[in-house]
Parts: C-alpha cells; structure tokens; sequence
C-alpha cells in the first residue's frame, strides 16, 4: 500500500508526462514537476490548516497563478489568469 502523501504525486506524474510530451507544460523532468507542485499544496495547507495563516481560499489563486506560471510554455498574462 502506497502511503497517502505518495498517492497524490503517484497519479500526477503520468499526466504530467503527458502534459509535457503534448507540448503544454514547459520541457522539463516530470518528476521534478510533480514532486515540486506537491510541495506547493502541502505549504499552503501546512500555513493553512497546521499554522492557521489564513484560509485555503486565500491561498488558491495565489497558488494556482504561480504553478501556472511555472509549467505553462509561454509567459500567461494576467487577464488569461483571471476567471470568469
């Protein structure tokens, strides 16, 4: 049995791949992609949930924004961040 903190970066990293071999994340280790998005989500939730700095919500776009800015090819604008 796989543990819980292995499973989310065990299901990521396949579509990573794909995501990489399709052209739509910048050229670089899948591994490391997804070992470095992982690391992302359990800071927020770390400052979130274990040293309450605020809630998940607060954290989402500022998070989404920055794993965007990291693995997407071209630089995004920040009218393309926004959403609906």
């Amino acid at each position: 049995s796989v543990p819980i903190c292995q499973q989310l970066p065990q299901a990521l990293e396949p579509a990573v791949a794909h995501q990489i071999n399709q052209g739509h994340f910048r050229p670089a280790d899948p591994q490391f992609i997804t070992e470095w998005v992982n690391t992302q989500i359990n800071w927020a939730i770390t400052a979130c949930v274990l040293e309450k700095r605020g809630s998940l919500a607060s954290y989402q776009q500022q998070l989404t924004d920055l794993i965007l800015r990291a693995v997407l090819p071209n630089p995004i604008s920040d009218q393309q961040l926004e959403r609906p």
